[in-house]
């Protein structure tokens, strides 16, 4: 079992893709029986509370990767940085960019990079590469929520949030980042966030 402190112990917080849709998405708009309504509902709820602390000055910072920025098409014809700023309703939006720092992480431990189902194509692709005498290029096989990943390793950050339990969360369990599937943000009766309660995972 895995300990992610108490949202109120949060200061810097990294967020992929899917969490910064679901943070988007008109929650008025969705079903309450639709999948994707309890992960926008609670993206809500955080952004909401990290809001209100930004009005008291309680410092706080938003991380993400260039890449993520790359897959936001709602932002491609806006300054992306600043729709975010907008978004969480502060300044303090922190963009790690794809650097050899980076990809240091997924060059030196290319096995937890690698989605499980793609191992068994790396391999052979890799022994092809060998007989031939060709060079091998792992990029191939380094998905984008790896590289996004990697950025997240780069810095110290208190939890890594995400809404993409097939892919994502999988990866970012095999290099164990303290990563927490949006749906399983703490919520108190009234549906906000509740900050006090430390926060367990099985993953």
């Amino acid at each position: 079992m895995k300990h992610i402190p108490p949202i109120q112990e949060w200061k810097r917080v990294f967020i992929d893709t899917s969490f910064i849709i679901d943070g988007v998405r008109d929650i008025h708009h969705i079903k309450e029986d639709n999948p994707k309504y309890g992960s926008a509902l609670k993206a809500h709820a955080l952004i909401d509370y990290f809001s209100l602390l930004e009005q008291k000055e309680q410092n706080h910072t938003w991380i993400t990767s260039s890449i993520v920025l790359s897959e936001l098409h709602r932002f491609e014809n806006h300054d992306a940085v600043f729709e975010l700023q907008k978004l969480f309703c502060t300044p303090n939006v922190e963009i790690i960019n794809f650097t050899r720092k980076e990809a240091y992480f997924p060059v030196n431990d290319i096995a937890n990079y690698i989605e499980q189902k793609y191992v068994n194509q790396y391999v052979k692709e890799l022994q092809k590469s060998l007989a031939e005498q060709n060079v091998f290029n792992p990029k191939n096989y380094i998905s984008s929520d790896a590289r996004i990943i990697a950025c997240a390793k780069s810095k110290q950050c208190d939890v890594v949030l995400t809404s993409d339990e097939d892919s994502f969360l999988q990866l970012a369990k095999q290099v164990d980042l303290p990563v927490l599937l949006t749906k399983h943000l703490p919520l108190d009766t009234f549906n906000n966030i509740d900050y006090i309660t430390s926060i367990h995972t099985n993953y």
